[in-house]
This record gives C-alpha cells, sequence and structure tokens, in this order.
C-alpha cells in the first residue's frame, strides 16, 4: 500500500521514542547525571505527567486543531525537550526536558491512528491499524534493549543523543509522509 512504509516507520520511531524515555530515563539521571535514585524517580514522574496531560490536550482540542497539526506541534515540543536534556546541569531541567518530552510525543501515535482511514481508505484501515500496532511494539520491543547494550558497552551518557537519532527518523518520516500540517 502506498506510503505504508513511512507511516509504519512514524509508528515504530514513536513509540520507541516513548517507551525508551521512560525505562531509561531514571538510569540515566542516577548513572550519568549523578542523581539520587529517589530524585530520578521522581523526576521521570514529571515525563509520565507530560504523556497525561499531553493526551489529554490533545484529546480536547482535536476538535479545533486538524490530528496532522496535532503531531506536527508534538514534534516541535520534542525539540527543546531534546536540547534540555542534552545540557549538563540540573535536575530541574531535565525535569523540563522530560516533562516536554512527555507532552511533545504523547499526541503521535494517537492521531496517526485516527489518521489511518483517511490515509489509507477505510477498507484497508482494520488492517493497516493491526499492522501499525505490531510495528509499535517491535519499536518497542527492539529499541530498548539496543539502547541497553548501548549504554552497557559505551555510556548511558548516549540517552538524549539516542532520542534525538531517532526523533530525527521520525522527523524525516513525517516530512515525507502524508503527514501535512493543515491550517484547522
Amino acid at each position: 500500500i502506498k506510503g505504508l512504509p513511512t507511516i509504519l516507520l512514524m509508528f515504530f520511531c514513536a513509540c520507541s521514542i516513548e517507551f525508551c524515555c521512560g525505562v531509561w530515563g531514571s538510569t540515566f539521571l542516577v548513572e550519568h547525571r549523578g542523581v539520587q535514585i529517589d530524585t530520578a524517580a521522581r523526576i521521570l514522574t514529571f515525563y509520565y505527567i507530560g504523556i497525561a496531560l499531553g493526551r489529554f490536550w490533545s484529546g480536547i482540542v482535536s476538535v479545533k486543531i486538524s490530528s496532522e497539526r496535532l503531531i506536527w506541534i508534538g514534534e516541535s515540543l520534542f525539540v527543546p525537550a531534546i536540547i534540555l536534556l542534552l545540557i549538563p546541569g540540573s535536575a530541574s531541567l531535565s525535569a523540563v526536558g522530560l516533562f516536554l518530552a512527555g507532552c511533545g510525543i504523547s499526541p503521535i501515535y494517537p492521531n496517526l491512528m485516527h489518521l489511518t482511514p483517511k490515509f489509507f481508505g477505510r477498507s484497508f484501515s482494520q488492517s493497516v491499524m493491526g499492522i501499525q500496532t505490531a510495528i509499535s511494539y517491535i519499536g518497542m520491543m527492539l529499541s530498548l534493549p539496543l539502547f541497553g547494550i548501548l549504554a552497557q558497552h559505551i555510556s548511558v551518557g548516549l540517552y538524549p543523543y539516542y532520542m534525538l537519532a531517532i526523533f530525527l527518523i521520525l522527523l524525516i518520516a513525517t516530512i515525507k509522509s502524508k503527514v501535512k500540517a493543515t491550517k484547522n
């Protein structure tokens, strides 16, 4: 189906980022930034609050803003998140970065799902949604241990760079895909 590989790549990357941020965030804070374990757990809570608020917000505004636009807004929020995580410094910067990462990544998966019938037609949408869900799980399954291997053999300090690399692939796929930022 024309355009499906690009959309599948978007699902793969979005879910990879979403789960890697959550699973490896506190390890990054503890082992690379020297944050105490309990503080790192509290900071990571901001990531999950960002996801919850981002999904809630995108659901509320979806009546006024298109799914395409919500995906672009989410990706734009992810840029300052990565920048904040790249800056060595305080736990506060990391907390804000993780919060923005959660807010930024949260609208992508549900809005891509919502766009499936528009992109591929109603007759294919059920089958395509099954494939999209499968590739999302594959993204989670592969990206988590891959970062673990990198962290173990190189450094857990690669965390923001790893997120950035996956995000750049997501961004390129978004630009290449049918997801165009529409005005409504």
